[in-house]
């Protein structure tokens, strides 16, 4: 975390940072084995074909893939539905059943250690608190019990967004939203090449959470050194 001054905001990723994301992954992957006893093997084969073109676009569109202007949700479904030849329905219910709704139940016991505390510690603070992700995030921090300790929530396909990280685009709304500078903001991220260069570009500070040289373990550890840039 580099910079100077006190920092006024604190912006967080959500996959991978406000909760861990191998136990999830973990849980969804043994849900999907057992997918072709309750679906059929075929189903079940299409469904994860779906999944893994899914991600993998993720990916080129980070890196810039051309979309022609079609807005970055609505290329991600369609796209993918050519690629995998599947019907445009078929895509969307999977990735809405198996990126969006089943993960939701599961959040609260992989949430990272300090999480509650470290939010509510911000807010009492008197900072301001937001979290920026690639994917929706609303129903997620209700998951986790911790929407109402969230002031601003900006997501990637938002209309005024439309970017993935590391785009800065996504950083100058959340600090809008917070109504604090960058230069007074600090974003916490689990990935150095996507949080920490979008936050980079937007002028934003950044801490790593995870592993790696200066990461912190868990989220107790951010509100100590948030607080004592203040002292």
């Amino acid at each position: 975390m580099s910079g100077s001054g006190p920092i006024r905001a604190v912006g967080f990723d959500l996959d991978g940072t406000l909760y861990r994301s191998g136990p999830l992954k973990r849980r969804m992957a043994l849900a999907l084995a057992g997918l072709p006893l309750r679906r059929g093997p075929r189903t079940a084969r299409r469904v994860l074909r779906v999944l893994r073109r899914f991600r993998h676009l993720h990916e080129e569109l980070r890196d810039g893939l051309a979309r022609g202007g079609v807005p970055l949700d609505r290329f991600h479904h369609l796209e993918t539905a050519r690629r995998v030849a599947e019907p445009l329905d078929f895509v969307e219910g999977v990735v809405d059943e198996w990126m969006r709704r089943r993960p939701l139940p599961a959040l609260p016991a992989c949430a990272r250690e300090g999480l509650h505390e470290c939010l509510a510690g911000l807010r009492e603070a008197g900072i301001r608190v937001g979290v920026l992700s690639d994917y929706p995030v609303r129903a997620k921090l209700a998951a986790l019990r911790i929407d109402g300790l969230v002031d601003a929530a900006v997501a990637a396909t938002d209309p005024d967004v439309d970017a993935l990280k590391p785009s800065p685009r996504g950083f100058e709304v959340l600090a809008a939203r917070l109504g604090v500078p960058a230069g007074e903001a600090l974003y916490v991220g689990d990935r150095t090449e996507v949080d920490g260069a979008g936050a980079g570009a937007a002028g934003w500070r950044f801490l790593l959470v995870g592993a790696g040289a200066g990461a912190v373990r868990d989220l107790g550890e951010v509100l100590e050194r948030v607080l004592g840039t203040r002292s």
